[in-house]
């Protein structure tokens, strides 16, 4: 209860610039998907793991502008670091063609998005911090605030960064309410959207 408690809060605190906009959007897509899924659970959780932020859904406002940029720079493959139940992934491989690869810690959360995941969406059992990421094809990292600690989200884009330098393609990197202050010099910001207090989805690329 607290928890949920905490994210309405945060929720009002963070997109109150667009406050009519994100209900809006929370109300119509939350019924589209309950229906879609059959699913009318609460998707918020306490985070077991002291590194990770509590599981929580993304607005779908963000979702909503995501998926346009996407769109707009015609990516094809998309890597969401903490997928959570699969809010993100679920939407943006509905409103994009993108494939989408999510990778989330919490096993119990994870076998739960097993279950209501679309068809072009792919999710693994596995620490974010711990991936080969050498390994991944990707044009597109999405970052929904998933650490506790600032280190590890700076930490994080540095591994990401360097996976990328031998490809020597464009990437993207797309951050929710991670404050400018921890985003990678190396990295251009596009765009940003401010919402709230801590509200802001920055869109980053490196050439």
């Amino acid at each position: 209860m607290i928890t949920k408690l905490k994210y309405f809060k945060t929720f009002f605190l963070n997109y109150k610039n667009v406050m009519l906009k994100a209900i809006f959007y929370e109300i119509v897509y939350s019924i589209i998907y309950s229906i879609k899924y059959f699913e009318f659970g609460s998707h918020i959780l306490k985070s077991e793991n002291k590194n990770a932020t509590d599981i929580v859904p993304c607005a779908y406002y963000f979702l909503h502008e995501i998926s346009n940029f996407i769109n707009e720079k015609n990516i094809k493959n998309i890597v969401d670091l903490g997928s959570g139940f699969g809010r993100t992934a679920n939407f943006l491989s509905d409103n994009t063609k993108a494939n989408i690869t999510g990778y989330e810690l919490n096993k119990k959360v994870f076998k739960k998005s097993l279950m209501l995941k679309n068809r072009n969406v792919r999710f693994f059992n596995k620490n974010i911090m711990q991936v080969n990421y050498d390994k991944i094809k990707s044009q597109c990292f999405i970052m929904i605030d998933p650490f506790t600690k600032n280190e590890d989200t700076i930490k994080l884009q540095k591994k990401i960064i360097q996976s990328r330098t031998s490809k020597k393609n464009t990437f993207y990197l797309i951050t929710v309410n991670i404050n400018k202050k921890l985003l990678n010099k190396n990295l251009k910001n596009l765009k940003s959207i401010k919402t709230g207090k801590k509200g802001v989805i920055n869109f980053l690329v490196k050439n």
